[in-house]
């Protein structure tokens, strides 16, 4: 069949020739990435096991009923997704009291085609959103990787208007979890204080500026604070808590519902949504205050007032 045109003596279409069983063979499909670990196992299961816990207790997820039955609701779990696409767990989210879990021990040091957090939100007892990144200093995986994650989930039947994704890769250039010796200065990342300290101030000024009618300025403070909370408090070390306690679920109200809320009252000038949308946020502010022990930073619940609140209670 191979020498059918030379045979015939003429030219025969492309559908003949393939229909007569002298197709192409199709190109080889490309590899995954996959991405190897840059620190060691051993002493990650070390410090695993000295905390009473075991690696095979990692959760290996079936289907979404998994995620839904396996995660709590607003927190993230470290994830990896193995060469066989299978995704694994962390059993403890990321502020969990004692957990000392990490990619590497999820993977048993082996490769990996993705790697970094996930986090679900639930409506009714059903799956509302699976928001997943690509955040790992042992893996330093790519944003393509995320691709490999998503097609996991799908293959869980996680309903496809469920997945959203976050950009919260690290700079593996800069951030290498093997400490090396080096003459150049590195600045210190801010404390978590130093970085509420700056919302606070921001939040003072909004509500100065919506008593002065300044819709513009208080839209603007509000649009930084907004990105403190998306790109800088995620990176930002979490203050020492008490037993227990996580204020993520503070942080992600701020976030999901608090900062929408109050952007839109701003945009509509109306002074009853704007008043409504800021007490609602000053009080997110105070009950995470209040479950990290820090009840005596006070959020006032008026625009205009000092932040914190510094009168005396009657």
């Amino acid at each position: 069949m191979k020498n059918l045109r030379a045979l015939l003596g003429v030219s025969l279409p492309v559908g003949f020739l393939l229909a007569a069983g002298c197709e192409q063979p199709a190109p080889p499909e490309a590899p995954a990435y996959l991405f190897d670990s840059r620190v060691p196992l051993d002493p990650e299961l070390e410090k695993l096991k000295k905390a009473g816990d075991d690696p095979s207790k990692a959760l290996r997820l079936a289907g979404a009923s998994d995620l839904v039955k396996l995660l709590e609701p607003g927190k993230r779990y470290d994830y990896v997704v193995m060469p066989n696409n299978a995704m694994v767990v962390a059993p403890k989210s990321v502020d969990a009291s004692g957990n000392f879990w990490s990619h590497p021990i999820l993977a048993n040091g082996g490769a990996v085609k993705a790697a970094g957090h996930i986090r679900i939100e639930k409506a009714g007892g059903n799956l509302a959103k699976v928001i997943v990144d690509a955040e790992s200093d042992s893996y330093c995986p790519s944003q393509e990787s995320l691709r490999s994650t998503l097609a996991s989930l799908a293959a869980m039947k996680v309903p496809p208007d469920t997945l959203r994704v976050e950009s919260r890769q690290i700079d593996c250039w800069r951030r290498d979890p093997k400490p090396v010796a080096s003459t150049s200065t590195v600045l210190p990342r801010p404390s978590f204080g130093t970085v509420m300290l700056s919302v606070a101030r921001r939040f003072e000024v909004l509500g100065r500026a919506h008593r002065a009618k300044r819709s513009d300025l208080a839209l603007y403070q509000l649009e930084e604070i907004e990105e403190t909370f998306r790109n800088e408090i995620p990176g930002t070390p979490l203050p020492p808590l008490p037993p227990g306690v996580s204020i993520a679920p503070f942080l992600e109200t701020m976030s999901t519902f608090n900062v929408p809320d109050l952007r839109k009252a701003l945009e509509s000038k109306d002074p009853k949504a704007v008043l409504a949308a800021f007490e609602s946020m000053a009080k997110t502010c105070n009950g995470c205050h209040t479950a990290a022990a820090k009840a005596y930073i006070e959020v006032p619940n008026t625009p205009g007032e000092l932040v914190p609140k510094l009168d005396p209670k009657p």
